[in-house]
């Protein structure tokens, strides 16, 4: 039974000093840094995920089609007699 108790003694004792540490960093600030610098890390975007393999502005002619197929929307929408295109 006495192995049984140094056993729990020896539990009590590692949980103590992980206590006693962690409270240790939050003193410190380190804790904060380390939060800090995980956060970072995480909000990286990587390099690949920036190129979306095009050009950021649209072609001129792009450009036409798109603004021919909003005019069309709206004469679609025009003719329902919506006064927006969401209506």
């Amino acid at each position: 039974m006495s192995d049984l108790g140094s056993d729990a003694r020896d539990l009590l004792r590692a949980a103590g000093q992980s206590v006693n540490h962690a409270l240790g960093l939050i003193d410190v600030g380190m804790a904060s840094a380390v939060i800090g610098k995980a956060l970072r890390d995480v909000k990286k975007v990587p390099a690949k995920a920036m190129k979306q393999g095009r050009k950021a502005t649209f072609s001129a002619e792009r450009r036409r089609k798109l603004s021919l197929a909003a005019k069309r929307r709206w004469a679609s929408a025009k003719s329902r007699g919506a006064k927006t295109l969401g209506g």
